[in-house]
């Protein structure tokens, strides 16, 4: 049973854990193992986008059983664009499969907006038809600081007006950019489907959409859930 199972993602800045109803998030890969160790479940499913459970998890007895999701072409009929589907993260293909429960016909927009802003479009036949990576929030935030001599990493808030000075100007393109892309991609790919936005940075680019959305917490680790469930033999 899921119920049972450890679900794990580990992303490239945290790792986020679910067992049973109760979720955690950890920003240290020992901190994580120390927890790990100290748990009893039937089954452990992990999402290891970073390559750090690959790198480092063989030599961690606490996960030797650890069952890796790995991404599969036609997996609960969606179908993906990817012509090599191993070169599809595979955080990016569990938040689809989630995604696929709101699928109303009409086709649907996934966004994962964490270090990366994470894009995927599915049509109304559970066909994806592609997706775009760019800069998360905090990334293009620390870009501007870092290769413009005159411009700093600021914290990041706005109301959706221009700024009127440098903090505010670049919070507002920051933020503003990352809404405009989402938006474009349902306008030109999915006028009709269905936009879920998912990820650390959700709420705050949520709130400037203009376009009907809904906002889910954890798409990955839903995906991961489902990839469980159709993935352990019945009977075990």
């Amino acid at each position: 049973m899921v119920n049972d199972a450890l679900l794990i993602d580990i992303g490239n800045t945290r790792i986020k854990v679910r067992s049973g109803r109760s979720e955690f998030v950890f920003n240290d890969f020992t901190v994580f193992l120390q927890w790990v160790s100290t748990q009893d479940p039937k089954r452990i499913f992990c999402a290891d986008v970073s390559g750090q459970l690959e790198s480092r998890g063989t030599d961690e007895s606490v996960l030797q059983d650890v069952l890796l999701a790995k991404v599969e072409q036609g997996f609960q009929g969606l179908l993906l664009a990817y012509k090599d589907v191993a070169r599809l993260g595979v955080d990016r293909w569990l938040a689809m499969l989630a995604s696929l429960q709101w699928q109303e016909g009409q086709g649907v927009v996934v966004v994962d907006a964490g270090t990366a802003l994470k894009i995927d479009v599915i049509d109304s036949d559970n066909h994806h038809l592609g997706g775009s990576i760019g800069p998360g929030l905090e990334m293009s935030n620390q870009s501007l600081g870092s290769k413009a001599a005159q411009l700093k990493r600021v914290e990041l808030q706005t109301d959706g007006a221009l700024g009127r000075d440098t903090e505010s100007c670049i919070s507002y393109g920051v933020v503003m950019s990352a809404v405009a892309l989402i938006e474009q991609t349902v306008l030109r790919f999915c006028p009709n489907g269905t936009l879920l936005v998912s990820g650390g940075d959700r709420h705050y680019i949520a709130q400037h959409l203009k376009t009907p959305h809904r906002v889910i917490d954890n798409l990955v680790l839903d995906g991961l859930a489902v990839y469980a469930k159709h993935s352990i033999p019945e009977g075990i």
